[in-house]
């Protein structure tokens, strides 16, 4: 069997067990506890960013001391991180209750909501003709399944191949998020590249005689649709390199910065509400961090 396939199939506690997946997950543990991480960047100018600079004091320069820092300056969709939380979790409550209900109208119209809550209205037409094919809530059900597999199953991930029947993008990162029933972190273009941008830092800091990032911290990077915004974390100068997401690295990275952030939050002890509530928190630091990196 060749190394990848055999990287696609590492179970959940196989891959937490990985000496370097451990020691990131103890970063991240104590960047959750309050630990320094700073970082700035220019918001572009524009209509499309005019009410985030308003929000940020007027000022284009956004920057952060630490990830409680970026979470309390989170914004999207014209509101600030308690807003939006409240809206995911009615959406999370929507969805969940159209599908076991068995309700395939009522799935896609809420899933055409999370479309437009996420600024992915195009992802709609995709949902929709899972909809027509009368498979949307089947299909759902089945991908959200093979993207959150038992500690110690295998996951299987061949619906997310180019031939396969299941989809994962920028759209359905949000609508599996919000379906699962365990923590599932919303992986789109900005939360990728700050995964990278921290793996890049806590790499850079403790390896030795120039050692090469080590596959398994490899996460995959998105386009994303700010212009003049660095959403890959390269640093060829120093020899690292994350790779662009295909459908089946998606769903494969998704699926790992899942099983790492559980992991950092539960050794970082962290207080207030559940670890899905928790992991909100944590995606939504990432996300106002991976602007640009």
């Amino acid at each position: 069997m060749k190394q990848r396939d055999l990287d696609f199939e590492m179970t959940k506690v196989d891959y937490l067990d990985n000496a370097n997946v451990s020691e990131f997950v103890k970063y991240l543990a104590k960047l959750i506890k309050g630990g320094d991480f700073e970082h700035h960047y220019q918001i572009q100018p524009g209509p499309r960013n005019a009410a985030w600079i308003e929000y940020n004091d007027g000022s284009p320069h956004w920057r952060c001391d630490n990830l409680n820092s970026a979470t309390n300056q989170y914004f999207w969709a014209g509101r600030g991180f308690e807003d939006n939380n409240q809206r995911l979790r009615s959406l999370s409550e929507k969805l969940k209750k159209a599908v076991d209900g068995g309700d395939p109208k009522r799935v896609l119209c809420t899933c055409i909501e999370i479309c437009e809550w996420g600024g992915t209205p195009a992802g709609a037409l995709t949902i929709t003709k899972s909809y027509c094919n009368e498979y949307l809530i089947e299909s759902l059900k089945n991908a959200l399944a093979a993207l959150t597999p038992k500690d110690r199953d295998g996951p299987n991930l061949v619906g997310f191949n180019k031939e396969g029947e299941f989809i994962i993008n920028a759209t359905y990162t949000k609508i599996y998020s919000l379906l699962s029933e365990s923590p599932f972190i919303i992986y789109d273009s900005r939360v990728a590249a700050a995964l990278g941008l921290l793996v890049k830092k806590h790499w850079l800091a403790k390896r030795e005689n120039n050692e090469p990032l080590p596959d398994c911290l490899k996460f995959v990077c998105l386009d994303g649709r700010a212009e003049n915004a660095v959403r890959c974390a390269s640093d060829p100068e120093h020899g690292i390199s994350f790779k662009k997401a295909q459908t089946h690295t998606h769903a494969l990275w998704n699926m790992r910065a899942n099983w790492i952030i559980e992991k950092a939050l539960d050794e970082a002890g962290a207080e207030g509400g559940n670890t899905i509530a928790r992991m909100r928190e944590v995606e939504s630091a990432l996300f106002m961090i991976g602007y640009s990196v």
